[in-house]
């Protein structure tokens, strides 16, 4: 099991090879944009958030940008800030977890836009040049891949879920590393993973995911306590029939959204119902290719990472059919192992229906409600 792929310094291995130009604040999106728009090897990304921030939010939005710039498709990145918001520049930029080309430039330090705006090129110009590398065989162990469920119909629950499944089997039993977004789909089936849990604290971290969904109470931030919504019996009926897209690979760790694995084998991550910001959740947290097992074909993939969609082999007029990468309606084990060589495809260069499209996507989750 091999892909060809980008090496990297922290052992991982890349399906592309991005230079990343990040806005550190929703301030800096307009430059941003212009910078990774001059060049085809680079991607820009921007979000909403950044500026009076403060607490878990600050945190997560910190967390997801850093973890997206150490993604193993992104060679190098410009970190591109104001000046005066809460998320400063080169905080962000010192936080990033691995170790690679990383520059920072403000707007304010450069007396404006245009001024950033010509810095950012010459500044990307340069990381293009050193990181610019050929493709080389990578064993499995190098890939990290990222699945997800996204609004799934019975006929998904039945043809491609189990498939998406045993393909996680495959790819754990490689040495691959996979990271499950779990969302409020699957997170009542909490107590049924606890069983695979490697140990004792991520048995019990996934038990109390499957009591009930948990808020934190912003309206008494002194008492920094969740509140707990119990599931509702239809809801822990529904998250059953979702089980067979985790496979049935011992679960090692579940981390919280946007923070990368620290172990092989198979992770789970919480994320919110959103598939942009799951997807982003999955690129952040290392995944170098995501598997979105989905009823129809999907109008935005992750940006970061290429996005394979699988969805039912349907009859008849389709019009989303353009959009799936893998159409599944077959004997489970060998559409499995069709998904599993597709992935290995697209981790060496092959192109997705949603980058084909450039059907790109990003959002940041955020814990509370953003001010």
């Amino acid at each position: 099991m091999a892909f060809l792929g980008f090496a990297r310094d922290d052992g991982a291995g890349g399906a592309r090879n991005y230079v990343a130009v990040v806005a550190s604040v929703i301030c800096s999106t307009t430059p941003v944009r212009t910078i990774g728009a001059a060049f085809s090897e680079a991607i820009s990304i921007v979000h909403q958030y950044g500026c009076a921030q403060m607490g878990d939010d600050l945190t997560q939005t910190r967390r997801t940008l850093a973890g997206v710039a150490a993604n193993p498709n992104v060679a190098a990145a410009l970190v591109v800030g104001l000046g005066c918001e809460n998320n400063q520049a080169p905080v962000l930029a010192r936080s990033i977890p691995v170790n690679k080309p990383v520059e920072v430039i403000g707007i304010q330090e450069l007396g404006g836009a245009d001024q950033t705006v010509r810095a950012g090129i010459d500044a990307v110009r340069r990381l293009i040049d050193c990181t610019r590398r050929e493709r080389s065989a990578l064993p499995a162990s190098r890939l990290t891949v990222g699945v997800l469920g996204v609004e799934p119909d019975p006929e998904t629950r039945s043809k491609v879920y189990p498939a998406v499944g045993r393909s996680i089997d495959a790819f754990v039993a490689a040495g691959a590393r996979v990271i499950l977004g779990v969302g409020p789909g699957l997170a009542p089936a909490g107590r049924r993973l606890a069983a695979r849990a490697r140990d004792g604290e991520t048995a019990g971290r996934l038990e109390e995911m499957g009591d009930g969904l948990q808020r934190r109470r912003w309206h008494m931030p002194r008492g920094g306590k969740l509140d707990v919504r119990p599931w509702t019996e239809a809801e822990a009926a529904a998250a059953q029939h979702e089980l067979s897209i985790t496979g049935t690979a011992p679960v090692e760790t579940l981390v919280d959204y946007a923070e990368r694995p620290a172990r092989e084998g198979l992770a789970l991550m919480a994320v919110p119902s959103d598939p942009v910001e799951a997807m982003t959740g999955l690129v952040a947290g290392g995944a170098a290719v995501i598997v979105a097992a989905s009823s129809r074909g999907l109008l935005a993939g992750a940006l970061g990472a290429p996005t394979l969609v699988v969805a039912p082999d349907r009859d008849g007029l389709d019009p989303f059919a353009s959009f799936v990468d893998v159409a599944v309606g077959g004997d489970v084990d060998r559409e499995a192992a069709r998904l599993v060589e597709r992935v290995y495809e697209v981790a060496s260069g092959a192109e997705t229906a949603t980058e084909r499209e450039r059907l790109f996507g990003f959002a940041i989750s955020q814990v509370g409600t953003p001010f």
